[in-house]
């Protein structure tokens, strides 16, 4: 049996892992067009920070991938996928048949159309080249801006606040991370970060980039003049599905999958941040890791149990604090019942968000050892008992 594998992120690793594990006998073929092999997508903020070389995030060698007969191509890329012939064509002319294919070319960042955007000294950071070409522009002493308060943007703000850059983030909407936190807990992580010397400015969008050629700094919608000698744009991704329409695969936000992770054409699946599963785009790493196990599973096993979607995660390690958000943590009636705890002094959040005596969703900030069992009761029954321990 053949297995052509896209792209070589979590999702698709994880897919090759997987069914090497259960079938020795499958033949995986993995097509990248980046450069390196695996690596985790949070180790580049240390390449960014100088706290590692490239070399050391790689998580697996060559020889690794030899001895578990996966083979890997870089440097190459997919240029269409015929499912009626059951081939894949790359950008080498070469024609590559499979019994199944699975995508999982993850996602590409998000440019909102500012002008000025295609400047030199305009970045976004989703590849391990993306941030060596960043850090190689990084001056001593220089203005970097981040435009986007999300996730990556934060982490990218305090890795280049590491490298002595003076940095400021800016964030058209009214706080930080409102998806994943709630209002109370997105004050309390802005005081932390600022703490650092990293300045936030909320609620104001980026007009134009200016600079001849390169950037010299920012006209906010404010009329505000902001100077800066990078910038680096970090306003969400966008599922990479453009080979998949080509080809009549059925899309929306992603390609749409089912609870096996097969698209319209049932020898091809998707996983990680290109799938879509009932109107749902994960974008999280334990997500990727479910949906790749799900997807070899569903390639070798004749009954295999369904994907039935991933509890929202998203956790933070940024500056000296652990962040995690899980499930429903804004929700929107009043059919939920909501417990806090806050303790300012040492800079801890948690919040409790239950219905019907059910665990729904979670925030803990600055609180490591609270962070496994609170995970563990999600979507289960808890007691008073158990709200009040976990609380205090």
């Amino acid at each position: 049996m053949q297995v052509v594998i896209i792209g070589n992120g979590i999702s698709g690793i994880t897919v090759a892992r997987t069914l090497r594990q259960r079938r020795s006998s499958t033949k995986i073929t993995m097509y990248t067009d980046e450069p390196y092999p695996y690596y985790p997508r949070p180790r580049l903020y240390d390449v960014l920070s100088a706290r590692a070389t490239p070399e050391a995030i790689l998580s697996f060698t060559n020889e690794w991938y030899h001895e578990r007969g996966i083979d890997i191509q870089l440097n190459t890329k997919v240029t269409t996928i015929d499912p009626s012939q059951q081939l894949i064509r790359l950008d080498r002319g070469t024609r590559v048949s499979y019994d199944h294919l699975v995508l999982a070319m993850g996602a590409r960042p998000f440019v909102p159309p500012i002008s000025g955007a295609n400047r030199p000294g305009v970045f976004t950071l989703r590849t391990l080249h993306d941030a060596l070409q960043i850090k190689k522009s990084t001056q001593t002493g220089g203005h970097a801006t981040i435009i986007g308060g999300g996730l990556l943007g934060l982490e990218v703000a305090v890795a280049l606040a590491k490298i002595g850059q003076q940095v400021q983030v800016i964030e058209m909407l009214p706080r930080l991370l409102p998806r994943q936190l709630d209002s109370k807990c997105a004050t309390l992580l802005k005081q932390h970060i600022e703490s650092y010397g990293i300045h936030i400015t909320l609620g104001t969008q980026v007009h134009q980039i200016e600079g001849q050629p390169g950037v010299s700094g920012l006209l906010l919608d404010n009329g505000h003049h902001q100077p800066s000698s990078l910038v680096l744009i970090s306003a969400g991704i966008r599922p990479n599905f453009k080979i998949a329409q080509k080809a009549g695969i059925k899309t929306h936000k992603g390609i749409i999958v089912d609870s096996l992770l097969q698209t319209s054409h049932d020898q091809i699946y998707a996983c990680g941040n290109v799938a879509e599963f009932q109107g749902q785009v994960y974008e999280t790493i334990p997500a990727a890791i479910e949906q790749g196990t799900h997807t070899a599973k569903s390639i070798v096993e004749m009954n295999p149990g369904g994907y039935d979607g991933t509890t929202l995660t998203h956790t933070l390690q940024i500056a000296g604090l652990s962040l995690t958000s899980l499930g429903v943590v804004n929700p929107e009636d009043s059919s939920y019942d909501i417990f806090t705890k806050t303790d300012k002094r040492h800079g801890i959040y948690i919040k409790l968000v239950l219905k019907q005596g059910i665990l729904r969703g979670a925030i803990i900030l600055g609180d490591k050892k609270s962070i496994a069992p609170i995970r563990t009761l999600m979507n289960k029954t808890v007691t008073s008992t158990m709200i009040h321990s976990l609380l205090h």
